[in-house]
Parts: C-alpha cells; structure tokens; sequence
C-alpha cells in the first residue's frame, strides 16, 4: 500500500509501504572467471518490503513497524553473478543502511527515515543518493508540471524571477483551496477550462475591477500590496519606471493579468471584486495552460484530486530571494 503519513514533508517509510531504493552508483563485485576474480558492475536495488530492525512500540498503519536510523532493508538484488563479493564488503545481496534521516522526528527514540533519504547498499559497498522511488501514486494528487528551478535558468525575457515562482506557489494554493470549497463540478474528460460561464460577464467584471484598481492607483495614498496574489508582486509594480498606473495594459505582453483568485472553474464567483488579483501575466498563462490536464489526463480520474505545485518552486513560501 500507499504511505499516507508525512515526516517533514516526506513520506515515511514503514514495512508494508511500496517503494524501491536504487544503487546510483554501480555495486562493484568480484565475479568468478576462468582466470580469477574480477571485479564487475551491478546494479543493486533493495526493496521496502525488507525492511527490518525498525520500531518495536510505535507501529504504522496495520502495526506495521517504521524505518527508524539503524534499521535496514535485509536484502538487496542484482549483483548476484558476483558471488566472491563486494570490492571494499565482500559480500553481495546484503542489506542497506540509512545515511540520511529527520533530525527532529524520532520514534522509539531513534530518527525516522523517509522515502527520499540516501542508504548505502550491499553492506557499505555502493550508494543510493537519489533516495527510494516514491511510492506515492501520481493520482494521488495533480501536480503542476512547471518546475521553477528550470523557469529560473533560462536566459532573457523568458527568465523567471524568484517573485515568479512564489505566485506561482501563492495560485496553486488558491486553487487547491477552491477545489475544496468549488461549487460546481467539471464534467469528466473534459479540461477544466472548459466549464461553462459567461465569457461575456467575465469580461465584464474584469474590466470593471481593472478600472477600479486604476484609479486605486493613481492615489499614491492608497496601498496596493492586497491586491496582487504575493506582496512580492506589489513591489515589482512600484519599481517599474514608469510605473503603470493599470498594469494589464498592453495584452498578452502586460506584466500583469487580473485574475480570479478562487477560479471562476472550480465555481468561484465572478462578479465579486474582492476575488480578483493582479497575476504576472506569464505566471498566469503558464499555469492555465498546465491546468488545462486537470481532467484530461486518466480521462478525468484527476477531477478533485489535491493541486500541487512542483517541489522545485519550494513551496509555500517558495524559492529566496538573490
């Protein structure tokens, strides 16, 4: 089964979780040979369903026993051709052992181990520094396919600044937060842009919002940081030289969209002008487009399922500043 228990934000690894830890580096054994030993790589893959000298008081779902610091994956695979052993362990088939671990989450007394801490393999004599596959399933949650580490490194106008990102990571939120509370429910199959409203009203409220917010913004009196999604936002329009007094103008190349903050798609309301937020207009593009699988993929099984951003974008809070 599945791990539904998270520890710092990982999920922990227990008896009974799926899951396979993976040797990145080649488990180098001793292979008999006519002329004698010789040294060959495998690969070495340990499974979860191993796992030993875990928890004795405090048990996981079903009194499942937890993968605590000194605990081990009993056996591991792959390298068995090379039966005279490891270079440096001289044996093959054995155990992992944990490197990394929570420092701040014990059980027993001892530090948990979560899916993606590293272990060395066959007795110490190879590595994993990827951590296990995640058992969690994908459909267990959307996750936007937008990785901001990426965004960051491009060159140019298409360069995504760390502001970028933590709207980004401040819309997902709101998104998951509609899903919650939606009022509506998209059709299966069917992208959840495509939920029928008023393309008419909604223009309509938007421009009636923008026009507020102009003239907002002409009393420099009058703090504007509420109404973007992130205040981070707020300060890239007050450095703009000139500033635009409405930052929407100018289309698709305006450095801000007004957009809903409770999609109007997962039954947000439109006419409420207190559901509007200024959005950076690539931002906002992006994710629309990567929403656009919210129901197509699985052939809408995506429908209601959490929304989550990458964890590259590093959120909540999402990635600091230069």
């Amino acid at each position: 089964m599945t791990t539904h228990i998270v520890v710092n934000n990982l999920g922990l690894t227990y008896k009974g979780t799926i899951g396979l830890s993976i040797a990145t580096i080649p488990d180098v054994c001793k292979t008999p040979s006519p002329g004698g030993p010789i040294p060959l790589p495998y690969p070495n893959i340990a499974n979860q369903s191993t796992l030993k000298d875990g928890t004795t008081t405090v048990f996981a779902k079903g009194g499942k026993m937890i993968a605590i610091k000194g605990s081990q994956y009993g056996m591991s695979s792959g390298d068995e051709p090379g039966t005279v052993g490891g270079v440096k362990s001289n044996v093959f088939k054995k155990a992992t052992d944990w490197i990394t671990y929570s420092f701040d989450v014990k059980m027993d007394g001892k530090n948990t181990c979560r899916h993606t801490d590293k272990k060395f393999h066959n007795d110490k004599n190879t590595v994993n520094l990827a951590g296990d596959v995640d058992p969690l399933k994908a459909t267990d949650c959307f996750m936007l396919n937008i990785r901001c580490d990426k965004k960051m490194k491009k060159r140019g106008k298409k360069k995504w600044t760390p502001c970028m990102c933590k709207q980004l990571c401040a819309k997902v939120a709101s998104l998951d937060r509609a899903r919650l509370n939606r009022g509506v429910s998209t059709p299966k199959g069917k992208s959840l842009r495509r939920v029928d409203y008023s393309q008419s009203d909604y223009d309509s409220y938007k421009a009636t919002y923008t026009e507020r917010f102009t003239a907002r913004a002409a009393d420099n009196k009058n703090k504007m940081e509420s109404q973007f999604a992130h205040p981070c936002a707020a300060e890239e329009w007050n450095a703009m030289d000139p500033r635009p007094a409405n930052p929407t103008e100018g289309g698709s190349s305006a450095p801000f969209n007004a957009d809903h903050l409770h999609d109007a798609a997962l039954g947000g309301p439109l006419a409420s002008m207190r559901n509007f937020k200024m959005l950076n207009t690539r931002v906002n593009t992006t994710i629309g487009a990567a929403m656009g699988r919210y129901n197509r993929d699985n052939s809408g099984d995506h429908d209601g399922l959490p929304i989550r951003a990458h964890p590259s974008c590093k959120c909540p809070d999402g990635p600091p500043d230069p």
